[in-house]
């Protein structure tokens, strides 16, 4: 299967989520990279109590993934995410186009 690709997701989406899961329901190793204030799926799909950690999509969505958060405004964590970065077989991001190159 693909068991020895790394997956990097970055995607803030529902498309980018649902094909980084497909990836890891086939055996990837993905890595769900988070900002401090959580992924904007987290707050869709509430259970009413407006609780982020209770979103079904966002469970649905990151199903067999791993999770990391990073605030790319500290340079420690920064070097983290490039770190990560340069592991990866696939990086899957779902900005406009040099919103992460933006960043550094």
């Amino acid at each position: 299967m693909l068991r020895e690709f790394r997956v990097i997701d970055l995607s803030t989406d529902v498309a980018g989520a649902f094909g980084t899961k497909l990836l890891a329901l086939y055996g990837a190793d993905v890595i769900k990279v988070e900002a401090a204030q959580g992924d904007p799926t987290r707050r869709l799909g509430l259970d009413g109590e407006g609780n982020p950690d209770s979103s079904v999509l966002y469970a649905h969505l990151n199903t067999g993934k791993r999770s990391v958060v990073i605030d790319i405004q500290d340079l420690k964590q920064r070097q983290r995410l490039r770190q990560l970065l340069d592991s990866a077989d696939v990086i899957v991001e779902s900005g406009q186009p040099g919103a992460w190159a933006r960043h550094g």
